[in-house]
């Protein structure tokens, strides 16, 4: 199964965010045993790496950064993804612009849950 795991997962899983660490954790882990496929979009790379940068040194940001590409097929962020993000004309742009990178790549679910 082709898993979509948005920035959110990630940054809970790399910050032991609560209250969805636990939850954060069993997805990678998943991923991480190839029971999932794993994907994330490069726009969850580059948000990860700015929010990260503010938690820890930078060369700790950088290892982050090679576990997400080692671990995650990483999905473009194309202009049709982009085009289909704003005609969708949601309050949350970039959470669209995740919905419909993670559809490119095959992966189905609902965007309004979490």
């Amino acid at each position: 199964m082709r898993v979509f795991l948005d920035t959110n997962v990630i940054l809970d899983y790399l910050l032991a965010r609560e209250p969805f660490y636990k939850d954060a954790v069993i997805l990678v882990d998943l991923c991480s045993n190839s029971t999932f496929h794993g994907i994330i979009s490069s726009l969850t790379v580059v948000n990860c790496f700015y929010i990260l940068r503010k938690a820890y040194p930078i060369d700790i940001v950088y290892d982050y950064v090679n576990w997400m590409i080692q671990a995650f097929d990483v999905s473009n962020i194309d202009s049709q993804v982009i085009h289909k993000a704003y005609s969708a004309k949601r309050d949350d742009f970039e959470d669209m612009v995740q919905y419909y990178s993670a559809l490119k790549q095959q992966c189905r679910g609902d965007h309004n849950q979490r």
